[in-house]
């Protein structure tokens, strides 16, 4: 009973030091949509990055669970994005970052 209740304990702390922060959400959507336009002509990367990229992060918000976070991106030009932020890592849940 002692070990399960020691292995929890270091299981919930690892989770809640490994929560990813807005800031790496940003970076990782930076990322994302890099990806995304890596086969465009430098048009298309020019207009990602001084538009689309802005947009995207200014509608992103987040729900800070501690152990792990909830990010959205909402607006009228995209369906809505979720990701989980879990173990210093992200895992798209709905949406793509393509406009309606």
């Amino acid at each position: 009973m002692k070990k399960s209740i020691i292995i929890l304990c270091i299981a919930v702390l690892v989770l809640y030091i490994t929560n990813p922060t807005p800031v790496e959400f940003s970076n990782w959507l930076d990322e994302e949509i890099s990806k995304q336009t890596e086969d465009s002509n430098i048009l298309e990367k020019g207009l990602a990055n001084l538009i689309e990229k802005p947009l995207i992060k200014s509608s992103a918000n987040h729900k800070n669970y501690y152990l792990f976070t909830v990010f959205k991106v909402e607006n009228k030009y995209y369906n809505e994005i979720v990701v989980i932020g879990v173990l210093d890592n992200f895992i798209k849940i709905k949406g793509s970052f393509t406009p309606k």
